[in-house]
């Protein structure tokens, strides 16, 4: 019953009069009949019964009309006055775009804008054709001095020249030594055999020897010939010798004396 009550309650209008006259409830129950089918058709027993008493207590406590129009239809009154203009709705959604119209005549040319950054380098280019041939240059300096050359071999002894037809002589052979203790690179080591006075200057040589065999060959010849008077030598070590290694110069000279 507390269901049917408060189903009442809910459609009853708050400012409806009191009225519980048998007479409106007999119309209530004759007017909510379709009301009642609607709402409490899918109930059974005791809450079937509790629905149709709520629906016909609504009525009673309210306007029958209101609680169950189904079975009234009132007469339409009069037209009423046309109300006020309501508040302008809001903008309806974009219509479809119109056809494209007719290009406009060419603007005038924009000024030119400034010059952009500089792009980045481009691929190497194909290498180009050979150029011609420079002018020789000029000649360079002349290059410094190479190492002396070791000092080669004596050559074979010549043949025996014819017997002379001048008038018997004298044939002296006169020598002159140099001796340097541990010489250095490049330094020259000069010897001069003088023949006497009046005695005529008929051949001569060197003869070099190395106190260390470690030294040997480690020297060159630089001069070897005659001079007026005499003979003239000159050898110079290729390496600074070793401690104590002696370099000794021989230069011999053949005086005749007639």
């Amino acid at each position: 019953m507390l269901a049917g009550w408060l189903l009442g309650v809910a459609l009853a209008s708050p400012t409806a009069p009191h009225i519980t006259v048998s007479t409106k409830h007999a119309l209530c129950v004759a007017m909510c009949q379709a009301r009642v089918a609607s709402l409490c058709d899918t109930l059974t027993g005791k809450r079937a019964r509790e629905c149709e008493s709520g629906v016909v207590f609504a009525c009673q406590r309210s306007n029958p009309s209101a609680v169950c129009p189904e079975a009234v239809e009132p007469p339409a009154g009069p037209t009423g006055p046309t109300g006020p203009t309501g508040p302008e709705g809001p903008p309806g959604p974009p219509g479809v775009a119109g056809q494209a119209g007719v290009p406009g005549n060419p603007g005038a040319p924009g000024t030119p804008g400034s010059a952009g950054p500089p792009g980045p380098a481009g691929l190497p280019g194909q290498p180009g054709s050979t150029g011609a041939t420079g002018a020789t240059g000029d000649t360079g300096a002349i290059g410094a001095s190479g190492p002396t050359g070791a000092t080669g071999d004596t050559g074979a002894t010549g043949a025996t020249g014819p017997t002379g037809t001048g008038s018997a002589g004298t044939f002296t052979v006169r020598t002159a030594v140099t001796s340097v203790v541990r010489p250095t690179n490049g330094t020259p080591i000069t010897a001069t055999a003088e023949c006497l006075p009046g005695e005529q200057v008929i051949a001569g040589g060197l003869r070099v020897e190395i106190s260390d065999a470690r030294d040997a060959h480690l020297e060159h010849m630089q001069d070897d010939g005659p001079t007026p008077t005499g003979w003239f030598g000159q050898v110079a070590p290729t390496t600074t010798f070793h401690q104590g290694s002696t370099l000794t110069l021989t230069v011999s000279v053949t005086c005749f004396a007639p």
